[in-house]
């Protein structure tokens, strides 16, 4: 019988460090990601090609450079194609 992971256990390897920059795929301008917060929250960000970097909603570039604890790509929570991951 498969073990069911937990949303935590789920999530836990998605997780890329504040200091991790993500990949933009070729011919694209930017990536939205999940953006997590250290005081646990979470919101959908952009991430452009430099030099704008990253932008949220509602958040000034100081706040969230403060408050930025870590990202996953939105396309890492849904299942791959064929059945994979």
């Amino acid at each position: 019988m498969e073990k069911r992971l937990t949303k935590e256990e789920f999530l836990k390897d998605l997780w890329h460090t504040a200091s991790e920059k993500p990949n933009i795929k070729q011919g694209e301008c930017c990536v939205t990601c999940l953006v997590k917060f250290k005081n646990g929250s979470t919101e959908l960000c952009v991430y452009f090609r430099n030099p704008e970097g990253w932008v949220c909603d509602d958040m000034t570039p100081k706040d969230f450079k403060r408050h930025f604890k870590g990202w996953l790509y939105i396309d890492d929570l849904f299942p791959k194609k064929g059945g994979e991951g």
